[in-house]
């Protein structure tokens, strides 16, 4: 658990402390660092269809995996009203995205083939914090917590720095939660709600 000085209570005031701590990290390594340990997950290689997001400046970035298995198909979320979304074929070399409403590169969907949700094999959710549970702490929007329940045979996995994997959050009946966490470190695994949390600890 990292020292916060003035512990965080709220999940407002996490997402304050998160956000305030990212600034000072070295994205590049880190996203190079992450993306090659999800490649060795055998739950990402035995995935045939894999969802993707698409990271801002501030995020981890998850692009190279589309880049470095042209054997898979990767897809990409685009936001909706009403917290939303729908999702679209992905690379990154072809694909053209456009600016979605808040500030979050999407693919164009008058290019980009739309997918039924229930045929993903594989998402990787964005987040700000994380247990090693697999209790997650978003941006606020509500957008993967309304999506997620829909990817019915879907494995969740999360990337995010040691820093970010903290004992307890605030969590509230709709939060969704994943069920790996993968970081520079460790593999974190939750089975399921009724069987103890499992950490690999994989220094590699």
């Amino acid at each position: 658990m990292q020292s916060y000085g003035c512990p965080p209570q709220t999940k407002d005031e996490f997402r304050t402390w998160a956000r305030q701590r990212r600034a000072s990290l070295d994205m590049p390594s880190l996203s190079l660092c992450l993306t090659d340990r999800v490649r060795n997950l055998p739950a990402f290689q035995t995935a045939n269809r894999i969802l993707l997001y698409l990271a801002t400046n501030a995020e981890i970035s998850v692009d190279a995996l589309a880049d470095s298995c042209p054997e898979k198909s990767f897809y990409a979320p685009r936001c909706l009203p009403d917290r939303q979304m729908a999702i679209h074929a992905y690379h990154p070399a072809t694909t053209t995205l456009q600016m979605g409403r808040h500030g979050i590169r999407e693919p164009d969907p008058a290019t980009s083939p739309a997918l039924d949700p229930a045929r993903i094999d594989l998402v990787i959710v964005p987040g700000l914090l994380f247990t090693p549970r697999g209790d997650r702490l978003g941006y606020g929007g509500g957008y993967f917590d309304c999506f997620l329940p829909r990817l019915t045979g879907a494995i969740r996995i999360a990337v995010t720095a040691d820093t970010f994997v903290v004992p307890k959050l605030p969590v509230e009946p709709w939060d969704q939660s994943v069920r790996i966490v993968v970081t520079e470190t460790a593999v974190h695994e939750w089975l399921s709600a009724t069987q103890p949390s499992q950490t690999a600890q994989n220094n590699r």
